[in-house]
């Protein structure tokens, strides 16, 4: 029964302990319509934020924000010639860069903000959809539809909003893996000691029952005997149904 109540611990163990929250995203867009590797994840208009693609670096800063107006980047003036290839910078995922951003408009206090490049493909489909807003937006605008315009507006605010809610919700889900997954490390931690503590109480029982003269043996109540036999039957098969019910939530969260 201790064979068969340990191999089921470690069997749970090595289950809570898999990486259960990595999940690989499909992704619609194709990787060639974007030219650069690595992103801030912002879109500009000119040198002024447009709008911050959620989960993007500068999103996730949340220092930057859609009227800023972008001054410097590593200590370099921007222009509107210059801009896309300072932010893209040597284009490698993981590179800092600093931009100098003035809050909502040139005039605006200016602070500086470290960002860290991210790949391009981790946001792709979100920074495409922010892309082919703007085309529309810029139609808008051409054909001076102050209906369209708003409309687009409210619908990149919603889009946005609704990003931002599923990643609350997706960090708030791993949080309570993470936490179901400790205090169940602790609880089969405990299990080990429980099952090692049962089995030596009952080898110690054996002992003393062997070691008896033969008088004192006798005088030992075989019921008493069966019923210490049944009660640790009875605390193993416990356990057992612990550590199967261990199992059963951890394949659970795998789904």
């Amino acid at each position: 029964a201790k064979a068969s109540c340990l191999l089921l611990c470690r069997q749970a163990t090595d289950e809570v302990r898999k990486e259960v929250l990595c999940v690989d995203t499909t992704v619609m867009t194709r990787g060639e319509e974007f030219s650069t590797k690595a992103t801030v994840g912002v879109l500009i208009n000119g040198t002024t934020i447009d709008n911050t693609v959620v989960g993007g670096p500068a999103f996730n800063s949340k220092k930057i924000a859609r009227g800023d107006v972008i001054m410097k980047v590593d200590g370099s003036p921007v222009t509107f010639e210059n801009i896309i290839q300072l932010l893209v910078g040597d284009d490698i995922p993981g590179s800092t860069v600093i931009v100098s951003i003035a809050k909502g408009s040139p005039n605006g206090p200016i602070s500086d903000v470290k960002l860290t490049r991210m790949a391009t493909t981790e946001i792709q489909d979100r920074r495409r959809m922010f892309e082919l807003f703007n085309i529309l937006k810029e139609r808008a605008l051409a054909e001076r539809d102050n209906v369209a315009t708003t409309t687009l507006d409210e619908a990149i605010k919603l889009y946005n909003n609704m990003w931002l809610a599923d990643q609350i919700h997706d960090e708030t889900v791993a949080d309570n893996v993470r936490n179901l997954q400790t205090k169940t490390g602790e609880i089969l931690d405990q299990l080990y000691m429980e099952i090692d503590a049962l089995q030596g109480g009952f080898d110690n029982k054996r002992k003393k029952l062997g070691a008896a003269p033969v008088v004192e043996e006798e005088m030992i109540s075989r019921a008493e005997a069966d019923a210490a036999r049944l009660a640790l039957d009875n605390e193993l098969s416990r356990l057992k149904q612990l550590l199967e019910g261990c199992q059963a939530e951890s394949a659970r969260m795998r789904e």
